[in-house]
Order: structure tokens, then sequence, then C-alpha cells
């Protein structure tokens, strides 16, 4: 299984499309849920993780694309979603900041 996924679906983080009801729903039903987290206010982005762990306990993801300003990086990974993913560019500078990246890719 991939991800411990019961169906190899993944919701597409489509700007506001993308919320906590969609992403909770996908995720319930076997999917993997997602946020679109780009454009989105620091303290905004870590409430709606938070929401979203409140709706489900399974997997989901964030997204960022790369070739906008992050305005919520930091705060999201202090909320430390299960999956952060990244769009439109090359994400090597931030993943220097994620240790805790290579111990979850070493496991």
């Amino acid at each position: 299984m991939f991800l411990n996924l019961k169906y190899p679906i993944l919701q597409a983080p489509i700007g506001s499309i993308a919320s906590t009801n969609l992403a909770a729903t996908v995720s319930n039903a076997g999917g993997m849920g997602s946020l679109a987290l780009t454009w989105t206010a620091a303290d905004v982005a870590a409430q709606q993780i938070s929401q979203l762990r409140e709706q489900t306990s399974n997997p989901f993801f964030v997204n960022f694309v790369l070739g906008f300003p992050l305005e919520s990086f930091e705060a999201v990974l202090e909320a430390s979603p299960p999956v952060i993913t990244f769009s439109w560019g090359q994400p090597r500078e931030l993943i220097n900041t994620m240790p805790w990246l290579v111990f979850r890719l070493e496991q």
C-alpha cells in the first residue's frame, strides 16, 4: 500500500478549493487529502493543519508553489504535517531546513 492509503489517490492542492473539509473527506475515504498553503498566512496555515488533524487521523499533505514567497513555511514545519510537497521549482534550499526529513527517509 502506498503510504498506507486504501486508494492511491492524491487530491490536487488547488488553492482555496483545497479546504480542510475537502482534505479530510478525501483522507477519510482512503485517499490523501491536501492543503495548498503557499499564499496562506502563518497563523492560518498552522490552524488549518490543526483543524485537519481533528477531522482525520489518516495521512494528508500540504503543498507549496516555489515560484512565490512562502509566507507560512516555518509555521508549517512547526505544525509537522505528515507530508510536504513542492511544485514549480527545486526545493533543495528548503530541504536543508528540514533536518527531520533525512531521518524519515532513512527509516
